[in-house]
C-alpha cells in the first residue's frame, strides 16, 4: 500500500526549538526569583519577648502534591491537526508524567505517551499507534488550592501502522523526534489533586524508510511531519 500520509505531514504548525527553550528559561528564571521571595519559617515574636527570645508558629500541612515526587497519571483524547486530520479522526490517549520537585515551582519529569488514532476506512483491518517518550519540565504556579502547571516537552516517537489489502498484511513503523507543550490546570483535594491537561505535539521523521513487513521487508523514503492537539483528565500525587 502506497502509504502516502507521511509526505502530506507537511508543516501545518511549525515549532521553533530555539523559541521552546527561550520560554522554558523565562520560566525557570521567573520560577526561582518567585522562590527566593518565599518568607522564611522561623519563629513568631511574642507579645511582650524576653530578650533574644521566640515563639515557635504551629506547624502547616503541606498537600503532598505540591513537593517530593511527582505522579500524574492521564487519559484523554487525541485530534490530528494539519493534512493528518484527513486520514484520521479523534483518538484515544493514556500516559503519565514522573518526576520530581526541584522546588515548589518547578518539576523535572519523563513523559511515557501512547496515543491511539482512528483511521478515516482506507483499509480494514487498519490501526495507528504511536508512542511517545518526552523529558517534560514542568513550571508550577499556586493560586490558593489551584495550581496551574506549564512547560515544554521534548523527545522521541515509535509510530506502527497495521492494515489489510488485498488479503495482504501490511505492518509499517516510523520513527522521529517530537516537540511540543503541556498546560494545564488542577485544583487541591486534599494530598491530590486533579484537573485537566492540554497538550500540543509537532511529531518529525528522522527514519530514512518505512519498513513494509509482507514477508519481506522494503523501504521507501519517508518525510514530513504531524501535529496533534490533546485534552485528558489527570490526578496529580
Amino acid at each position: 500500500m502506497a502509504r502516502g500520509r507521511p509526505g502530506s505531514r507537511t508543516g501545518s504548525a511549525n515549532v521553533c526549538p530555539g523559541l521552546t527553550v527561550g520560554v522554558f528559561s523565562l520560566l525557570v528564571t521567573f520560577a526561582a526569583f518567585a522562590q527566593d521571595k518565599q518568607p522564611e519559617q522561623g519563629c513568631v515574636p511574642e507579645s511582650f519577648p524576653a530578650p533574644g527570645s521566640c515563639q515557635v508558629g504551629p506547624p502547616v500541612h503541606t498537600a503532598g502534591y505540591t513537593g517530593g515526587l511527582l505522579v500524574m497519571p492521564y487519559v484523554g483524547l487525541v485530534t490530528p491537526i494539519g493534512s493528518t486530520s484527513d486520514f484520521f479522526g479523534t483518538g484515544f490517549r493514556i500516559g503519565i508524567l514522573l518526576g520530581t520537585h526541584l522546588w515548589r515551582n518547578l518539576s523535572i519529569n519523563v513523559e511515557p505517551t501512547v496515543d491511539i488514532l482512528n483511521p478515516k476506512g482506507v483499509a480494514s483491518g487498519f490501526a495507528d499507534a504511536t508512542f511517545d517518550f518526552a523529558f517534560s519540565p514542568l513550571l508550577h504556579l499556586p493560586i490558593a488550592n489551584i495550581d496551574l502547571v506549564l512547560g515544554p516537552k521534548i523527545g522521541y516517537f515509535d509510530e506502527t501502522l497495521i492494515y489489510t489489502i488485498n488479503g495482504n498484511d501490511y505492518n509499517e513503523s516510523f520513527t522521529g523526534f517530537l516537540l511540543g507543550v503541556n498546560a494545564g490546570v488542577v485544583v487541591g483535594i486534599g494530598d491530590i489533586a486533579i484537573g485537566g491537561l492540554f497538550s500540543y505535539a509537532g511529531r518529525y521523521y528522522f527514519s530514512p524508510c518505512q519498513v513494509i513487513d509482507q514477508g519481506e521487508n522494503r523501504c521507501t523514503y519517508v518525510s514530513g511531519a504531524f501535529h496533534s492537539v490533546s485534552f485528558s483528565g489527570v490526578i496529580l500525587f
